[in-house]
């Protein structure tokens, strides 16, 4: 996989998300330890540009918060981002945000999930230039990504995409205004899968 160029204001809402959960401090540590520190107090805009922010950085990222607060204490953190994440975007974009409330409250549940989803895949497509997609496997959705955010270049024998987990959860919950619903990462590309898949299935 090609480490690629992302867009300023994915990477923006990553540090954000961070930011949020572990502090102004603590956001800066990790930035020193993943080596990243022009992003101190330096935040990318917030626009569509790619300013030089790598996929590698991402994962440098991780990384960094794994070797601070251990794998089960990173784990809850970047679940938490993801979610961060996930609300960040839907504040950015009210207009666009308020028209899926809209569509929803003529479809049913599963159609919403599906809807969202299909959604989230595509912005993430344009913004990591990326492949992402969504399949259907009995009542659950498969997510599947090439993105490699959180797993660019690593090795390991279980799933590391954390906040894509809490990403997608989050993105969920609020089309369906908390039903249910629990996303997994059950492949990984850290793991030598051609892409990480995450199922998204009804508690």
């Amino acid at each position: 996989m090609e480490d690629r160029l992302i867009e300023n204001k994915a990477f923006r809402v990553i540090l954000l998300g961070i930011n949020e959960i572990v502090g102004e401090n603590g956001l800066k540590s990790v930035l020193n330890y993943s080596g990243l520190t022009k992003y101190i107090d330096n935040l990318p805009p917030n626009d569509a540009e790619k300013g030089g922010t790598r996929i590698s950085d991402v994962t440098r990222l991780e990384m960094a918060i794994e070797e601070i607060f251990g794998k089960q204490g990173s784990r809850a953190i970047l679940l938490q981002v993801g979610r961060m994440i996930a609300r960040e975007g839907l504040e950015a974009n009210p207009d666009v945000a308020q028209a899926a409330k809209s569509a929803f409250s003529t479809m049913s549940e599963y159609d919403r999930v599906k809807t969202i989803l299909t959604y989230a895949a595509s912005t993430v497509t344009k913004q990591l230039d990326t492949e992402t997609w969504v399949e259907e496997e009995g009542e659950d959705f498969l997510y599947k990504d090439k993105a490699s955010t959180y797993c660019f270049g690593r090795n390991s024998d279980a799933p590391v995409c954390h906040p894509v987990d809490g990403f997608l959860a989050a993105l969920v919950a609020w089309a369906v205004d908390n039903s249910g619903w629990k996303a997994k990462e059950t492949t990984c590309m850290a793991m030598g899968e051609p892409q990480c898949t995450y199922r998204i299935s009804k508690r």
